[in-house]
């Protein structure tokens, strides 16, 4: 009738795509930001489970909000949060409430120092 073959008619139909749902990655993150200049830093956000940096970003300063916006691109990409170790940045550590977060032990042990010799003053 429309003088089309009969393979053209009669395709088979593609398969139905089934929603993948994303897979969630664990990581435990240790995250810093190490200075070579007055205004030139490297923040480095380290997976603590294969020891492999998973996040860096040049910035200029120190400040909460580069660490947040790092995190959110990282859930993002799937990456499930478990823990974070830290330096202890305040403005930081008030607003990560559904993420356990642990002072790292070098800032630990300064802070312990510090209050101790203000106490013997």
């Amino acid at each position: 009738m429309f003088n089309t073959n009969h393979s053209t008619t009669h395709q088979k139909k593609p398969p139905k795509s089934v929603l993948i749902e994303p897979e969630f990655t664990p990581i435990n993150i240790i995250m810093d930001v190490t200075f070579f200049s007055r205004k030139f830093g490297v923040m480095v956000f380290m997976n603590s489970l294969t020891d492999t940096v998973i996040y860096h970003q040049i910035v200029k300063t120190e400040k909460a909000v580069y660490y947040k916006i790092a995190i959110n691109k990282l859930r993002e990409k799937g990456y499930k949060i478990q823990s974070i170790t830290c330096d202890g940045k305040r403005g930081l550590l008030k607003d990560l409430f559904d993420t356990p977060i642990q002072l790292c032990h070098f800032h630990q042990v300064a802070m312990v120092i510090r209050n101790v010799a203000d106490r013997l003053k």
